[in-house]
């Protein structure tokens, strides 16, 4: 179990020239709260697991959830979450985004 009392897991997948994102939340029980999946356009991996951490942040807020473990299985997005530094220039806006979504 995490720090807080909710968990939040945004995921992305691909194939061929498409995307989808997914998300799940859940409470201390195993609970599911919300299931949310959704198309996007496919640009590149880190911006597809991006896109989905920051769906899983939307959605904690517009559930009223304030404090939430955040988890991820990209490994070069999980440090620069840590280190508060975008992985990669070209997803730098939606980086700073997220980061100022989690520091409010």
């Amino acid at each position: 179990m995490g720090a807080w009392e909710n968990s939040v897991n945004g995921d992305f997948a691909t194939k061929e020239s498409s995307g989808a994102v997914g998300v799940v939340v859940w409470d201390a029980s195993s609970g599911i709260l919300v299931l949310f999946a959704a198309k996007i356009p496919f640009l590149s991996v880190i911006l597809g697991e991006l896109v989905a951490v920051c769906k899983g942040v939307e959605v904690l807020r517009s559930l009223g959830i304030e404090e939430a473990d955040i988890l991820s299985d990209c490994l070069s997005l999980v440090p620069a979450l840590y280190s508060v530094v975008a992985p990669h220039w070209n997803v730098s806006f939606l980086f700073s985004k997220l980061s100022a979504f989690c520091a409010s």
